[in-house]
């Protein structure tokens, strides 16, 4: 079972759960394949930047594994990743990004904080949290099937099952998942930076 909970775990990395985002959120707003291919690669590039510094970061031994299961290593993580993020939001600025896309830079920094606020008091996990915010932002703006959400429990008894979180870990990164595209939904809705 531990085998099966590796492959779960690793397969459900944050960095490859975010990748198909940027043109699934840039296409739904109506730019077409050509323009969410653009800009899924170029948001690749910011991914592949966080990745890169996560493997040096374990192979320098700062960080003691690539999930970065320890708490006190995760000031460094989200500090590192708010400076990524902030770079990307420079760009999306200088190249004419499509507006859904700085909705969602906001929505990213805003989870940085409250991960970061959180992982004071507990570790939660990262995997479950970028699931969640994956599955529920896809079930509102394309309207999948809630049935989607059964993926998300196998996720927390992986990463469970690997010592890797607690139970009360698991779910508060499921509770964090939920409220950011709640936040940037009622945001997109309401604010009228977009309609919906």
């Amino acid at each position: 079972m531990k085998s099966l909970a590796r492959i779960i775990s690793f397969a459900t990395n944050p960095i490859f759960i975010l990748f198909p985002i940027p043109y699934l959120l840039v296409f739904r707003f109506g730019y077409g394949h050509v323009l969410a291919i653009k800009w899924s690669l170029f948001s690749l590039i910011f991914l592949i930047m966080s990745g890169i510094f996560v493997f040096i970061e374990v192979k320098n031994k700062v960080f003691s594994d690539m999930d970065v299961s320890k708490r006190e290593q995760r000031f460094l993580l989200f500090a590192v990743i708010s400076g990524i993020t902030a770079i990307y939001f420079i760009s999306l600025f200088v190249f004419r990004a499509p507006p859904i896309l700085f909705i969602t830079v906001w929505g990213i920094m805003f989870g940085i904080v409250l991960a970061s606020v959180i992982n004071t008091k507990i570790k939660a996990s990262l995997h479950v949290s970028s699931l969640t915010s994956v599955l529920l932002t896809l079930i509102i703006l394309y309207e999948l099937p809630m049935i989607l959400f059964l993926i998300i429990p196998i996720v927390a008894w992986a990463r469970i099952e690997i010592k890797r979180h607690s139970v009360p870990e698991v779910i508060s990164g499921f509770f964090l998942g939920i409220l950011l595209p709640v936040l940037m939904y009622f945001l997109l809705k309401y604010v009228k930076v977009l309609s919906l």
